[in-house]
Parts: structure tokens; sequence; C-alpha cells
């Protein structure tokens, strides 16, 4: 503005009375604006856009640097200047419609021959098509051509929005709604007349819900679109319409072997009887009354009494230990003492956390002064939020309630800025896929969507994320710093395989599982969130939008037993095995990280402690401005800008979670891209199976010997969900024909493939999806058909050892987890156990049937224990005892001297 009224004038800027000029131009004109000002939150003025009217203009430039239509210049000149100079604008002469109104004077229709005989035959319209002002969208307006008006409908929207989104597409002010699944189910739109889907649903069940949200009020046309893209099972629908809609409906099956549900089902039991004993409305209680945030130094907040209530465990079990054992019934987990203790340390670790967060943002505030408005405003933003959020759905998404199917371990990405000035919007109770009204992911995709240098856009805003938020306050000296930002460290062995988590105080020096000294570790730092730098500004330019490369995760069935395949295999399961994913930055060294503020930069060298921090930690006033405005020094800088302890170097973003994980090595699998298009072939043929998205579950390939020491490498599936989902445990229970359909989908030469049975990599007929798109280059799909093709008819049963006719199974877990499995998902069950020999063999402590007897009896399965009489005549008083003892704590045990048991209708045994 200055510059152009300089150049107007003719005059320069360096000369003393010209400034003075100028000023005095610029106070007149804002003395004339002021009667169309209103105050500012933030304090100032802006324009008060009630006065706002609309004109009709006539005469109008076009700006030579922009290449757009002012309505306004100075002496001609453009606003935008070009190398410190306001070129000549180009004046035009707009139009005038014929018909504003679709009407003549007369009042008579005008008709659409009329308006294109005017946009064709116009000396203005045409001048302006001429110079490229003027476009095919300029004459689409001009016909009042219907338009289309979409909106997202997504779970990154505020609830809010979506009503209100909701509201305008049943008055047809939007008539377009681009969807996630979150129209899936549950919200009545009304008349609708097409459904596109943008690809294949993975089940009939989501086919149908979806399509059949046409039609509902009777339209005479209502249309279903389904766009095939280039993937399995879209290809096998596009080639097979018919078998794909005619597909029966599959049951709902839920699995209840994974210990982390069962216990987030029982806590919500606990947790509700807990509150209803304090007549406490549980749908409406906030964080910060249930863990004190503001509670005087005698009272006792509710999170306090209910551990004081769990501690009570004899009453508490004679109250509710019916009703726990019916929640639990058929799950790895029992009634007793050890539930209650679990639930007491899984809520005092999340009130420690919680509280902590709150003494934090407490810290923080009594650090800003007074008249920093834009850092106070965002720390009593963020106070309300931390301590007005429903306690339910962040206990859920904590991990401590069951979810319903919401994902758990959410974290936000903090978007407050001195720029922001929007009101809090309101937000669903039950709402996990928003954290506290910010935009939020899982965190193992926030580890690179979210991560520090990385750009994305919200609300087509683009906004920079430059730390992350720290899980407490910065620490006053360097002693028990990994316990109070949550630093941990990964582990690998490089001879076994075997991965885990620890702390440094903790870090192993040899292998847990196979003693080799030789182990990969790698320091990390779990973030709480991620945060825009508070003083940053959002734009809107989209072509800035970065991201970080991902990398491996480090996968681990802990607690899994190897079970050997038929020929040439094994594979392994654990319902709670260990995932390590992290983000090692751009140049694959890690980060710095500001543990005062959470300032984080990608490290450019390794080993970078005694070398210049990354410009974004360096600053250039000898040190950086704090992430979310405080805590901040007399010079307006981070404490940590000094250096030492406080700011951490070549650390990783870094993610650990507990979850289902299956591991298949086939001993001919000698290449990590083998085994890793194996994995991902595996994953798809789960998800087929089960009717899910493949992207529930990740992948990947780990080096493990094979039981000969020699070098293999294995396919890991696992649930992406903390705590697991059981879909990958689905490999597991099936292997044989998981590696069957694997094999299916890797031959390019079936129907619907590529036709290529030589093509090394995936192709978009293959398994080339949103994420295996990234390690595509890392997939052997020619060797990894090969050796799938050379193994499937190995694994084939023998007619011999066909015992149970043609039924007969290939059962590939022990015996107790097989029979554990079938006795849940049986109706009707019964187990029979047989005692073999003579009393001098019967080693019941160490017998297997024990802990699976145990296990099922007190749950009402009936146990028969088969033994020849002559047998317990001739055991010992001891052996009799134990057996009379082990029959009484099974509760429903009974001996038996006979069974008879067939299989289709063929005498099977009898004792």
């Amino acid at each position: 503005m200055v510059s152009l009224l300089a150049q107007a004038a003719g005059v320069s800027l360096d000369d003393r009375k010209t400034r003075e000029l100028v000023n005095e131009s610029l106070e007149h004109a804002r003395h004339a604006l002021s009667r169309y000002f209103e105050p500012a939150q933030a304090g100032g003025f802006r324009l008060d856009m009630r006065t706002l009217a609309l004109a009709k203009v006539r005469d109008a430039w076009i700006c030579p640097v922009t290449r757009r239509v002012v309505d306004t210049t100075l002496k001609s000149l453009s606003p935008y200047p070009r190398n410190d100079r306001h070129l000549l604008a180009r004046p035009v002469r707009l139009p005038e419609h014929p018909f504003p109104f679709l009407a003549h004077s007369t009042g008579a229709a005008a008709a659409a021959v009329e308006i294109e005989a005017f946009l064709h035959s116009d000396p203005e319209v045409s001048v302006l098509r001429e110079l490229g002002i003027w476009t095919e969208f300029h004459d689409r307006a001009a016909l009042f051509t219907p338009y289309f008006r979409s909106a997202e409908h997504s779970a990154q929207q505020p609830s809010k929005r979506l009503r209100a989104y909701e509201d305008m597409f049943k008055t047809g002010e939007i008539n377009v709604l681009n969807c996630s699944t979150t129209m899936e189910m549950g919200v009545d739109i009304g008349s609708i007349e097409l459904v596109v889907n943008a690809n294949v649903p993975p089940s009939i069940a989501s086919y149908r819900q979806r399509v059949g949200r046409a039609g509902r009020r009777d339209q005479p046309v209502a249309v279903g679109l389904t766009v095939c893209k280039e993937r399995p099972l879209d290809r096998r629908a596009f080639d097979d319409p018919g078998r794909y809609l005619d597909a029966d409906l599959k049951p709902p099956h839920v699995r209840l072997d994974s210990p982390a549900i069962a216990r987030r089902h029982a806590n919500a039991l606990l947790l509700s009887a807990f509150l209803r004993s304090r007549a406490d409305d549980a749908l409406h209680a906030r964080v910060g009354r249930f863990f004190g945030f503001e509670a005087g130094e005698n009272a006792t907040p509710p999170w306090l009494a209910f551990l004081q209530w769990c501690d009570d465990t004899e009453a508490r079990l004679n109250d509710y230990g019916e009703a726990l054992s019916v929640v639990l019934y058929g799950t790895p987990i029992t009634a007793d003492r050890s539930l209650f203790e679990s639930a007491r340390d899984a809520l005092s670790r999340i009130a420690d956390e919680r509280r902590a967060e709150w003494l934090a943002l407490m810290e923080q505030e009594a650090g800003v002064a007074a008249d920093n408005k834009p850092a106070l405003r965002a720390i009593h933003y963020q106070k309300r939020r931390a301590s007005e959020a429903y306690l339910l759905s962040e206990l859920a998404a904590e991990g401590f309630l069951p979810g319903y199917g919401f994902p758990t371990g959410i974290v936000p990405l903090v978007t407050d800025s001195a720029a922001r000035r929007r009101a809090v919007e309101d937000q669903r109770e039950d709402s996990l896929a928003r954290s506290r009204d910010y935009p939020s992911r899982q965190l193992d995709i926030a580890l690179f969507e979210y991560a520090p240098g990385t750009t994305l856009v919200l609300d087509g805003l683009v906004y920079a994320s430059a730390g992350i938020t720290l899980y407490w306050h910065g620490p006053s000296n360097a002693d028990g710093l990994r316990e109070i930002q949550a630093l941990r460290t990964a582990w690998r062995c490089r001879t076994c395989g075997v991965a885990g988590v620890t702390s440094t105080a903790a870090r192993p020096d040899v292998c847990a599982m196979c003693g080799s000294p030789n182990l990969e570790s790698r320091d990390h730092i779990a973030p709480k969130g991620f945060a825009v730098d508070i003083r940053g500004k959002p734009h809107d330019d989209t072509v800035q939008v970065s991201y970080v490369p991902r990398s491996a995760p480090w996968v681990h069935a802990s607690g899994g037993g190897w079970q050997a395949l038929p020929e040439g295999g094994r594979l392994r399961a654990s319902p709670h095995g260990i995932v390590y994913l992290s983000n090692s930055g751009e140049a694959g060294y890690g980060y710095a990280v500001c543990l005062q503020c959470g300032r984080t930069a990608a490290e450019t060298e390794e080993q970078a402690a005694a070398k210049p921090l990354p410009a974004a930690l360096a600053g250039d006033r000898g040190g950086h401005t704090p992430l979310r405005g405080a805590p901040k020094d007399d010079h307006g800088l981070c404490p940590g800008s000094a250096g030492g302890f406080s700011i951490k170097r070549n650390l990783e973003l870094g993610h650990s979670l507990r979850t289902a994980v299956v591991e298949v090595q086939l001993y001919g699998c000698r290449e990590g891209d083998t085994a890793r298009a194996i994995a991902v072939a595996l994953r798809e043929a789960c998800a087929i199976e089960l009717g899910i998205e493949p992207e529930e579950m990740g992948f990947t390939a780990t080096p493990a010997p094979t039981p000969e020491q020699t070098e293999a490498w294995c396919a890991v599936v696992y649930d992406r969900a903390s705590g697991g989902a059981g879909f990958a445990s689905s490999l597991a229970d099936e292997p044989i024909r998981c590696l069957k359909r694997a094999r299916d989908l890797l031959d390019c030469t079936r129907a619907g493939g590529c036709g290529m049975p030589e093509s090394e990599r995936f192709c978009s007929r293959c398994m080339l999806s949103s994420d295996t798109q990234r390690i595509i280059e890392r997939c052997d799909r020619r060797k990894a058909f090969r050796l799938l093709n050379e193994l499937i008819p190995k694994l084939e049963i023998s007619a011999e050892d066909r015992l149970f006719g043609a039924k007969t199974e290939l059962e590939t877990t022990s015996l107790a987890d097989a029979l554990g499995r079938r006795i849940v998902q049986a109706s009707s069950r019964t187990l029979v156990i047989w005692l073999h020999g003579g009393a001098p063999n019967w080693a019941f402590e160490e017998w297997p049937a024990r802990l699976l007897a145990e296990t099922w009896g007190p749950r009402g399965v009936p146990i028969l224990f088969v033994v020849h009489s002559e047998a317990l005549r001739s055991a010992d008083v001891s052996a009799r005892h134990s057996l009379a003892r082990l029959v009484q704590r099974c509760h429903t045990g009974e001996l038996v001297e006979r069974v008879d048991l067939t299989v289709e209708g063929v005498p099977l045994a009898g004792l």
C-alpha cells in the first residue's frame, strides 16, 4: 500500500516529507473507514461484514501480475507489485446480463437460446473471451446452469458441521456429499437419487447398506453406481458381478480370545457399577471432574475413590462376581483378584498422565506474561478441552474401556495459533475420531502424517507441524528424564528376530529369547500429540504439502510358540504380540526434540550430539522460541535453547502396541522381498475371508532362523487396532486355507489377473493399494508365487491320515488352544479327556489337559474324565487324591469308564 501511494504520487519514500505525507494519507483513510470497523477479539479492529453490500461492476481492470479482474485501482496501477514496481492494469468493460432474473421486462420468461445468442454476439463478452478472462464457467453461470455443490462428510469433521451438512443436503443447498463410512449407518438423509461407491465395499452387507441409501422415499429413479478400482476385490466383482451380488451375508463373528478386549469389558462393568453407587451421570461425566483437576487438597477425586472401591476385592466379587463371570464367559480372563488389580493399575496410569498434563498447562499459564494474549488464549483453550472432554470417550481412546468399533490410541494435531479465531464447535460425546475438537489420527498413522516438518490440508488450509506435545512438563534436571517424557528404547535381536520395547534403565544386554548380544536398539519418544507453531499462519497453497516416508515396523509374536506346518514351514501367533512403529525422519537419522517445549526438527546427520542443532531449534537469536508460547525466558526464548539434557538428538518418534500378531515362516523363503509379498497376499486373503478392508491389518517381513539355524524370513500379519481385533488371528486358525488363497491371489494367470506371470512386482490387478504402493519395489511377487505354488501340494493331508473322513482338518495350533477355540465356537459342547496307561504315568501338575479342564469346567462346560476302573484301583492314595481334587476343581467334572464317540455315524473310540 505504501509503495503504491508513493508511485502514484510520483515521489520517493527516501524523502522524509514524502513519508509524512503518506502517513497522513493513510491516517485519513483509516478515519474514513472507521465507521465500518468493529473490535476484534485479539485487539484492534476489523471490517464489520454486516455492513457488506454487493454492487454491480461495469468498469474494471485486469491485473498484469495475477491476471485477475480488480474492481478498482489507484491511477490504473495494479495493487500487486512485481520487482517492487506496480504495473499499469488494463481497463476492461464488463458485460451486463440482459435477463438477470431469466425474464424479460414484460415478465415473460427468457429462453436459453436468447442467452446463448447474447453470449455469442456481445462485443464485451468477445473481448473478455479473447483475453482469456471469460471462460466456459462464466457461460454456465450466465445460463443459470444447474451446478453441483459438494461437502465432505467424514469423522474428521466436527459433529455440528456434519449435522449442518446433513440439513443442507436434505434441503438441496448441498446436492453432493462425499462420505466416508460415517454415512453407512445411523444417518437418515431422505430422498437420495444416486449413490456412487468409489470402490467395491469389502462385504456384501456393506454394499447393500450403502446402495440402499438411494430410493428410500419412493423416487421414480434410484441408481447405485460402483467404480471398480484396479485391485483384487474390485477386479473380481467387475469380472463376475453376479457372484459378488449373490454372496451370502456372513453372520457377525466375535472373537473372545483377546485378554485386552475382555479386560476392557470387565472394566466397563466395574466403572459403571462404581458410578451408579455414587449416582453419577456416566454418559456426561467429564475428565476434569473425574480426575480432580481443580479439586482441593483434602478432596478425594472420583478416580481415587474408584481405586479404593476396587481395593475391597472380596466385597466387589460378592456383589459383581456373577455379572463379571457372564461378561467374561468364553474369554481367557476369570473374575478374580487379578482383574481388579489390572483395572486399578490401568486407571492409575491414565490418571497420572492426565493430571500431569493438567499441571503442565497450569505451569505454562503461570509462565506466560499477562500481555501475551494469543498464548494465554491458546492455553485456556487447551485447558478447557482437557477438562471438559467426555470421560467415556477418553477412557475408550486410552484402551481402558471398549471402543465399540472406534480406533484407540488417538492423538491430535493441535492447530491453535494466533491467527485462529474460531469458537469451539460442539462435539459428539462418543466421538473418538476427533480428539478434543482437533483433527486426530491413530498414532501409527499420525507418526507420519502429523510428523514435524510435514504439512497437511485441513478445511482448505495448509498447516505445518512443528513439534510434538509432551506427556508432562519439562524436567528441572536430567534425573528421571526418561520416565518423565516417556522416552523408551526399542530393540531387536539380529540373531533370532525377537523384538521388544523397554526403558533405558532396563535396556537388555542380551536377547531374552536366544541369549545373543547382537541387538539393534533405537531410542524413541512416544508423542502425546503433535502441534503447529503458535506463531505460524496456515496458508492455502496446497502445492507445498509434504510428507515423511514410512519405515518398516518391528513385529514379534511375543509369547507365541512355533507350530509346525505339515511340510516346509511353521507359524506362531500371539493375541498380545508387540508392534513397534517409528518415524526416523526424512534423512533417516531421527529428530532433535526439545523436551521443554516440544519443538522438533529432523536431523541430517547420525550421532549429531556434538554437532550444530537443526535450524528450527537453533533459531536466529541464539535459540528457538517455544512451540506453544511457553515456557520462555526473559528474551522470549525457550529455556531448552540452553542445551544440555533438554534437547535430545537422533531420537525417533515411536509407538508400540500390543495386538494380535501372526508370523508365518516358510523354510524356502530366503529373501525379505519374497516374505513381504507373501505377507501382503496373506493379509488380502484374510480380508476377503472376513469381509473387511485389508488396511485393517498391517504387514511386514522379519528375519528369523529356522529350527536348523539356517537363515529365513517370516511373513508377518498383525491387527492395527491396539489390543487386537481378532482379524490376524484368523490366519492362525486356517493357515492352509489362507496360504492357498494367497497363492491364488499371486497367480497372474487366473481370471481377472494381468496375464503376465513373469511380472516381478505387484500391479494394479494384484495387491497394489494405498499402503502397498509404498513398498512395491520391495515385494517380489514372482518368487512368492513360485514358493507357494511348490509348497501348497505338500500341505494336503494324505489319504491314510484322514482319520475322520473327508472332513478331516489339519490343526496347526496346540491341542489345548484348538480345543479352547472349538469350545467357544460350539453351541453345545462336552470336553472328554482320556487318562491312558497306569497311575505312574499320571503327572497331573505337568499335564496340559489339567489347565484346559480347570479353565472350562468352572464356566459350565461338562468335563468327562475317562479312566479304566482297574487303573484307578491300582493307583496309590496320592494319585487318587490328585485326580479327585482335579475333578472337584472343575465343578462340572465327572469320572466315567466308557464313552462312545462317532464321526459321520462311524464309531471312533470307546472305553
